[in-house]
């Protein structure tokens, strides 16, 4: 019997509950990107999202909670498209491209309220609770998204063949979060293009650990001799070199005598 891959419909209630997030979820961003994060409160969020006080926080328990709910979303969305783009249009990209431009979606989304975006990331890091587990399922499933990257990149031949692509995601992730904080905390936090070209400068800087080996060819070609050194000499330094005696001229042959420059005399 053929079964159908479909989700089984969600019961009225669950419909419910996630459209009263989703209002909740919309409120606290308008209101965080008009009057500010800390101005905004959540009495204010709750009239805007139409449902009662004590609703918002049932789905968070403070505004830091809220202000991870809305990136959550934001983001998780955003880097499924980005690699849906890298999986369409991004094969014949260099393996450094292809990872930086996985990245890319992140700069891209923070830029445009980047105040909001350090707040959000600050808060990420000691996160606990639903909330807490919820960002760190986002965030592995963008890292199973590099590590298939970098697997089918090591079976054709674009890195070392013995490459942990699971580690190598992992410390590009950790590469990632430095530079998008150092980004967020600079005069260029507002400019994206500024953010992922530190990115991608670093990872190629990473990269070069991981490209394929190059494989030593034996020559059948013998190469050039190597010079032989002079040897050595035995003299110990210090002892004078006696010259070779001399032999007396009467014991040379005639065509070995020497030469005079004396003319004879006439007779």
């Amino acid at each position: 019997m053929h079964r159908s891959s479909r989700p089984p419909p969600l019961s009225m209630r669950e419909r419910s509950k996630r459209k009263t997030l989703a209002a909740v979820r919309d409120a606290a961003w308008s209101l965080f990107v008009e009057k500010g994060f800390d101005r905004a409160t959540t009495r204010e969020i709750a009239e805007r999202a139409g449902v009662a006080a004590g609703t918002v926080f049932v789905h968070a328990k403070d505004k830091e909670e809220l202000l991870v709910l809305v990136f959550q979303e934001r983001v998780s969305t955003a880097f499924e498209r980005g690699f849906d783009a890298l999986a369409t249009t991004g094969a014949e990209l260099p393996l450094t491209e292809r990872l930086a431009r996985a990245f890319s979606v992140f700069f891209d989304e923070y830029a445009k309220q980047p105040e909001l975006a350090l707040k959000f990331l600050l808060a990420t890091i000691t996160l606990g609770g639903a909330h807490g587990a919820e960002q760190r399922a986002v965030e592995a499933r963008f890292l199973l998204g590099l590590e298939a990257m970098l697997t089918s990149a090591r079976d054709r031949g674009e890195t070392r063949d013995d490459l942990d692509a699971s580690g190598y995601a992992r410390n590009l992730f950790a590469i990632y979060r430095f530079t998008v904080f150092r980004w967020l905390t600079s005069d260029q936090r507002r400019d994206a293009s500024a953010g992922r070209a530190t990115l991608a400068s670093a990872i190629s800087v990473a990269h070069l650990g991981a490209r394929p080996r190059v494989k030593k060819r034996t020559s059948l070609v013998p190469g050039p001799r190597e010079s032989v050194p002079p040897p050595r000499s035995t003299e110990r330094p210090g002892k004078r070199t006696l010259a070779p005696p001399r032999l007396p001229t009467d014991l040379v042959a005639p065509s070995q005598a020497p030469r005079t420059s004396e003319r004879p005399k006439k007779k």
